[in-house]
């Protein structure tokens, strides 16, 4: 399918993520607040695996001999972001076209790799797949792979480009290595350690938005590594960089609490992630990301030490400014500053109650995410 094809489809239509219930012989679900939904579930039959997302239409052919056994989890952020991680026992080929509207990513988990389309997709390679784009995959024995699907819109509105990446695109598929794949593949993963913890708190709307910005953005790059030819490579000048840095710093300022990503902020200012990286690094010595996580922890820590804040949990705060990772935001905060966020709080009061502060609140010395 050539790119002027492509043009005539429609992204804002993605479908939504309805699960089917065949007879499983293991099965559980979780629900958290945002409807994020969790299923995962075992299967002792090839054809019951391939029919269980209704509306994608998947044939699935087992290529060596025994007794199939699969197991399928499903993680549906919102009804236009999702992500499957799947395991099969036996070789099988496995056939689809992406749904209209929809962009398919996947990759390999631990030492497998597959085929896609006849090429070698390895551990550490995505692919990348375009609306209506005919996929055709090859999975040794005990192979264990993750996809991602997502409104295409979405993901192209983050990029520089935009639309321009699907119409110049000359295939519906591509793989893409390096920065870009690894950064999606850590998201993904991360964002499943997440919802798989024993002892998940009731995720707050914001947390699951800031998950789904984490995705499209991390999808965005991916894409933009796959299908932009051009890229935005030319050297710009000291002027033109002052004045990207300057945007850039403006929007920081102004997005921050509405979990800013970089896909977004190469978006808004008109420029490459590259370009974006290396105008930062030379005048910061810091990354783009590095950066917008800094302000946003310094940012953080204010509310967290604020007497306004002094009864609202160290998960609420982070969860306004787009935190959902809160071992990671931990290691983070301690990494920029030295010690726990719930640390820091308790010896910060306790130093006010030193000094005589009668407006300090009473110090909790368990204190920590929840209260």
């Amino acid at each position: 399918m050539d790119g002027r094809n492509r043009t005539a489809r429609s992204r804002s239509c993605a479908a939504p993520f309805r699960f089917e219930t065949p007879e499983v012989l293991l099965s559980a679900s979780r629900e958290h607040a945002g409807e994020v939904k969790i299923a995962q579930r075992r299967y002792r039959n090839i054809e019951e695996q391939a029919a269980s997302i209704a509306g994608h239409k998947q044939n699935y052919a087992q290529l060596t001999a025994g007794d199939f056994e699969g197991v399928l989890e499903s993680y549906a952020i919102s009804e236009r972001t999702a992500f499957f991680v799947e395991t099969t026992n036996r070789c099988i080929r496995k056939r689809l076209q992406v749904l209209p509207g929809h962009l398919r990513i996947g990759f390999p988990l631990g030492e497998f790799a597959c085929l896609g389309n006849g090429v070698t997709l390895g551990r550490d390679e995505t692919s990348v797949n375009l609306s209506l784009t005919s996929v055709d995959l090859h999975f040794g024995e005990n192979y264990r792979g993750c996809w991602v699907t997502l409104a295409e819109g979405d993901v192209a509105a983050l990029t520089a480009r935009g639309e321009e990446l699907y119409t110049s695109a000359k295939a519906g598929r591509s793989q893409v290595r390096g920065l870009a794949a690894a950064s999606l593949q850590n998201t993904i993963l991360a964002v499943r350690e997440a919802l798989l913890k024993p002892d998940l708190p009731v995720l707050q709307p914001e947390a699951v938005s800031a998950m789904e910005r984490d995705i499209r953005s991390a999808a965005a790059w991916v894409l933009t590594e796959a299908f932009d030819q051009e890229g935005d490579l030319k050297r710009t000048s000291v002027t033109q960089r002052t004045r990207l840095l300057r945007r850039a710093c403006e929007i920081v300022d102004a997005r921050l609490d509405s979990g800013l990503t970089m896909s977004e902020l190469c978006s808004i200012v008109g420029t490459s992630r590259r370009t974006l990286e290396s105008a930062f690094a030379e005048a910061f010595e810091v990354s783009p990301y590095e950066y917008v996580r800094a302000i946003r922890l310094n940012a953080i820590r204010r509310e967290l030490l604020s007497e306004e804040n002094a009864h609202v949990s160290i998960g609420d705060i982070a969860a306004r400014w787009g935190i959902w990772h809160t071992s990671r935001f931990a290691a983070d905060y301690r990494k920029m500053f030295g010690q726990l966020p719930s640390r820091e709080r308790v010896l910060f009061w306790n130093s006010q109650e030193v000094v005589g502060d009668s407006h300090a609140p009473p110090v909790f010395p368990n204190a920590c995410w929840r209260r």
